[in-house]
C-alpha cells in the first residue's frame, strides 16, 4: 500500500512542478473574479502539461 500512495504522490509533485506555471495564474485569476466558471477551467485543462509519470 505505500509503495502505491508513494508513486502517485510522486506523480502529482512532477504534474504540479511542470505546470507550476498555470497553477500561478489560475490561482491569481480566481483571486480577482473569486469564481471560474466552466469554459474558465476547460480552458486551463487544455494547457495542462502531461508528463510521463503522470500519464502512467
Amino acid at each position: 500500500m505505500r509503495d502505491i500512495v508513494d508513486g502517485v504522490f510522486k506523480r502529482t509533485l512532477t504534474l504540479l512542478e511542470t505546470n507550476l506555471d498555470i497553477l500561478e495564474q489560475s490561482a491569481q485569476d480566481l483571486l480577482q473574479r473569486e469564481t471560474l466558471d466552466e469554459p474558465n477551467l476547460v480552458a486551463i485543462g487544455s494547457k495542462v502539461k502531461r508528463t510521463e509519470a503522470a500519464a502512467a
